[in-house]
């Protein structure tokens, strides 16, 4: 049964990009963050919990959902498959001028090299759950009909999610350099702080990860 998608009224979507933040170790009494590991798939459930944040992690291309209208099926195109609203939010990073640039890398005006620059969007909806067991990468592109029509589940009522969007640093195995190291922490740490800045009226927040840019890996 075929259900047609209408983003629920009196909503708004929040993007905002963020330029790198230089780490600060403080010694201080305040409590760490507390840091959980879960052997399981994102689900976007809400906890229920009022007073705390949910952001999760996905690793975009440098250009963020550039490629979502391609024969690929990578985290960036799964996302706007998923949160179809994610597909105004690319027209408007086309079109619109003197706003917030799609790029989630960047270069440094004094050193010119490449620096992280994570897209958080929040308040979008969640409307498909997608299965992405025989169709991620290539696959979806030699998808039978049949297979896709498996693979897509309605979810009864919109999930509303926090996305935050950055670039892998490196792909492959082998030994990171001090300038790889440096990258992935001042990442980290940038996102990090955003979300925490973005969530600054609640009491907590929860940022869930990924190992991989799998979304069916472990976090």
């Amino acid at each position: 049964k075929e259900k047609q998608y209408l983003p629920s009224p009196n909503k708004s979507i929040l993007i905002t990009r963020w330029k790198p933040f230089i780490p600060i170790i403080e010694a201080n009494d305040r409590p760490s963050a507390i840091i959980e590991f879960v052997a399981n798939v994102f689900s976007y459930k809400s906890n229920d919990d009022v007073q705390s944040v949910e952001w999760y992690l996905n690793f975009a291309n440098s250009n963020l959902f550039a490629y979502y209208a391609g024969h690929l099926l990578a985290q960036d195109e799964l996302q706007v498959l998923e949160c179809v609203e994610l597909d105004g939010v690319r027209q408007y990073f086309t079109r619109a001028i003197n706003t917030v640039a799609s790029r989630t890398v960047d270069s440094d005006a004094h050193t010119n090299r490449l620096v992280p620059t994570p897209i958080l969007i929040s308040n979008t909806e969640r409307v498909i759950n997608l299965d992405t067991k025989e169709i991620y990468g290539n696959g979806f592109a030699h998808a039978i009909l049949a297979q896709l029509r498996n693979a897509f589940q309605s979810n009864d009522l919109p999930q509303i999610v926090n996305l935050i969007a950055t670039e892998a640093s490196i792909h492959g195995e082998d030994c990171y350099t001090d300038d790889q190291i440096s990258y992935i922490l001042t990442s980290c740490y940038t996102i990090f702080k955003a979300a925490q800045i973005l969530a600054h009226k609640t009491h907590a927040m929860n940022l869930h990860t990924s190992r991989s840019s799998d979304r069916n890996s472990n976090h």
